[in-house]
C-alpha cells in the first residue's frame, strides 16, 4: 500500500508568546509493504511528512518585539509489525 498526498492546511500556536503559525503546505507519504501467511505476518511501514517554511510573524514578549517563523520541517517514521495468530 502507498498513499501520497498534500496538507491542506497547517496551524500552529506557540502558548509561551501566544504566537499563531501557518507554515505552507507540504507533502505526506505513508507505505507499508508485507507478507502475510496462515500464521505469520511481517510488514513494515513508513510515513513521511513535510511543511515548508511559514511566513514571518511579529512577536511582542519581554519588551522586545521580534519575527517568529517555522522553519522547513519534516517528519519521517519507519517501523516494522510481526504477528502470529494462533
Amino acid at each position: 500500500m502507498i498513499r501520497v498526498g498534500m496538507t491542506a492546511f497547517t496551524r500552529e500556536h506557540i502558548t509561551h508568546g501566544d504566537v499563531t503559525l501557518f507554515p505552507r503546505p507540504g507533502v505526506t507519504y505513508q507505505s507499508e509493504l508485507g507478507v502475510r501467511g496462515p500464521r505469520l505476518s511481517i510488514a513494515a511501514f513508513s510515513e513521511l511528512m513535510a511543511w515548508s517554511i511559514s511566513p514571518q510573524v511579529l512577536n511582542y514578549e519581554d519588551n522586545q518585539l521580534f519575527y517568529v517563523r517555522q522553519p522547513q520541517s519534516t517528519l519521517l517514521t519507519i517501523g516494522g509489525r510481526v504477528s502470529w495468530s494462533y
